[in-house]
């Protein structure tokens, strides 16, 4: 009986703030306790289990407030913190953890130097009106930590999953609509949400891939949505990330470029085969518009990097019929997309992005036989000769 009264007691004490603050039992369980998984709330049992492992005081958070530092001084230096808005998430100790990566290393690595100010300073300022966009960004810090340290990989896998699907939960139960004041929010928000969902499978090595094409296509289904949520922002001009927009938007101008002669000889080929193929011709028309498109796209070389506007163009831009074709794995549909792996292969530099084309072309090369093999021969040679630059390429493509 005496140890059954203890357990209540030790649980309160050792158990998450939110279980303490209802007055239930916490199991404990990492990365979130059954409670908050029931109630559907954040959890501080990783900021508590640390707390207790280093013997210091556990924090206490309030409904509607950040958690704060205690320490036995004046509590001044808390008292002068900037004030978040109404509306701003509940924050612990490993949030500020993964804010301070995000800016500090995460978001150099998404861009170009003259846009670093964006992603480290203008985006983080605007999340914290947008709990959704707040949420990614940490998910997005999480995962970059869990990329570059194998000995916290899973980890910061589980937190990173975890503050990813409370942003896509918030950000359905909070957007209607976009308006002036949200349309930034939601055009970061949508290029996060690629980020995300491609580094996630570079994180885990793939393992957790079981069809690469299909996994790939879905990556492609949310450069789409990125597209869509782009094309809704695009009225707007100003606040504190129209910057941000104003690159976006120049996707619409990529066919303006000329496109260079050998590249124009690769895709006059390209449309031979399709002209050529046994497929009915109201595929064959899908597919021309496909390659239109990609002419528009303008890929060079493998060594040319792409800016992102250039890689978020042609997905955005092929009808839902050649969508439809490429789900269903058709040939002619995948020789088109292995076209447009080339010059995404060049972003090795964004770790979220690297390893897709190789994962993917090795699954293509097996799908498509040897009797496309033609078809895809300059693919292959282009994304072989990008990965001697970086790395060895797959044995099975030499």
């Amino acid at each position: 009986m005496a140890g059954s009264s203890r357990r209540p007691h030790t649980k309160s004490r050792n158990g998450c703030s939110e279980c303490k603050k209802r007055r239930k039992k916490c199991n404990e369980q990492l990365p979130r306790c059954s409670n908050c998984e029931k109630w559907n709330v954040e959890c501080d049992l990783f900021m508590c289990a640390r707390q207790k492992s280093a013997n210091t005081n556990t924090q206490i958070r309030s409904e509607g407030s950040p958690s704060w530092p205690s320490t036995c001084s004046d509590s001044s230096a808390a008292l002068s913190a900037p004030i978040p808005p109404p509306n701003a998430l509940n924050l612990n100790m490993r949030d500020l953890e993964l804010m301070n990566h995000y800016s500090s290393h995460t978001s150099v690595t998404l861009c170009q130097r003259e846009n670093w100010p964006i992603w480290q300073t203008q985006i983080p300022r605007e999340a914290q009106l947008y709990p959704f966009l707040m949420h990614d960004i940490l998910a997005l810090g999480a995962l970059h930590i869990s990329y570059l340290d194998v000995s916290r990989r899973e980890v910061y896998h589980l937190i990173a999953r975890s503050h990813h699907d409370r942003a896509l939960e918030s950000f359905r139960s909070e957007i209607t609509e976009v308006t002036p004041q949200n349309a930034g929010a939601i055009a970061a928000f949508s290029i996060v949400v690629v980020m995300f969902v491609s580094g996630s499978a570079k994180v885990t090595g793939f393992n957790e891939v079981t069809d690469p094409i299909l996994s790939y296509i879905d990556i492609l289904a949310a450069m789409r949505n990125t597209g869509s949520m782009i094309h809704s922002c695009s009225s707007v001009s100003g606040g504190p990330i129209g910057l941000l927009l104003q690159l976006i938007q120049a996707i619409e101008n990529c066919g303006s470029d000329p496109i260079p002669v050998d590249m124009d000889s690769v895709l006059t080929c390209l449309n031979d085969v399709n002209l050529s193929s046994s497929d009915a011709w109201e595929d064959k028309g899908v597919y021309q518009t496909a390659i239109a498109d990609l002419r528009r796209y303008v890929p060079t070389q493998a060594h040319d990097a792409p800016p992102w506007r250039h890689i978020l163009f042609w997905p955005t831009q092929v009808s839902a019929e050649f969508f439809a074709l490429l789900r269903e794995k058709k040939a002619m549909a995948l020789i088109i997309l292995v076209h447009w792996l080339v010059p995404v292969q060049t972003l090795q530099w964004m770790w979220c992005m690297d390893g897709w084309g190789k994962s993917i072309l090795s699954s293509l090369n097996e799908l498509l036989g040897p009797e496309w093999r033609p078809a895809i021969e300059w693919p292959l040679n282009e994304m072989r000769s990008a990965s001697r630059r970086h790395e060895a390429f797959d044995p099975s493509l030499q």
